[in-house]
């Protein structure tokens, strides 16, 4: 039996929730790891891996321990062969034959729907599924250029001033990067900013625990309208 898969050998699915930039970046194929902060956790020394985690019903690097190994926590996001159905900000549109319409698709400025939260989207109107290849715990400040890159981050280019010096630089939010001067000098960097954005100015700082989800796009099972 695979993982993420249930006695009968259906997939496991659970809901996580993304950002309209996030999405974006899902539908663009450049986003294939998410980061999300391990709740209630502090002080804790270690990630358990192998015996343990199996003892307890855990296989490989989904389970977060700490030291003396009296306390354990399951990922809540699933585990390698298990599927995430993403929720994100949506509309229903009752004069569409799909019915949906997406907040990550329209132009803030320029739009007049009445917009529902993501949190409260059904499964019904998910266009996005992922596959979770792997999960593992790591400090925040862990993550690699490499991984920063899979987490959605974009290099922009602007050509050089007058003076000959590059305009260049990355941003996990290009439509919010017109120039270079709102772009980063490096990937992680421009995923330290968002994450502060996210989930408080301190976070990057604060170095919590994470869960490092890695997955790939899987076909949904609702078909959407343009």
């Amino acid at each position: 039996m695979k993982y993420g898969a249930t006695l009968d050998g259906s997939v496991v699915e659970r809901p996580i929730i993304f950002s309209g930039t996030m999405v974006r970046a899902l539908l663009a194929g450049r986003k294939t790891q998410t980061r999300r902060v391990v709740k209630g956790v502090t002080g804790y020394e270690g990630i358990v891996t192998g015996t343990v985690a199996q003892e307890r019903g855990n296989l490989g690097k989904h389970c977060f321990i700490n030291g003396d190994e009296s306390e354990y926590r399951r990922c809540p996001y699933g585990v390698p062969d298990g599927r995430l159905w993403v929720r994100e900000t949506f509309a229903f549109n009752v004069l569409k034959a799909s019915g949906y319409k997406y907040r990550a698709d329209v132009d803030p400025a320029t739009d007049g729907w009445k917009w529902t939260p993501a949190i409260h989207m059904p499964r019904a109107a998910c266009r996005l599924l992922l596959d979770v290849a792997s999960v593992r715990v790591e400090r925040l400040q862990d993550i690699s250029e490499a991984d920063a890159k899979a987490e959605g981050a974009v290099f922009r280019d602007f050509g050089k001033n007058k003076w000959g010096n590059r305009l260049d630089g990355w941003s996990m939010e290009p439509e919010n990067a017109p120039t270079h001067e709102h772009c980063l000098g490096s990937a992680r960097f421009a995923f330290a900013n968002l994450i502060n954005k996210i989930n408080g100015e301190t976070t990057w700082d604060t170095n919590p625990w994470v869960w490092v989800i890695e997955f790939k796009r899987a076909v949904p099972a609702l078909a959407i309208a343009a």
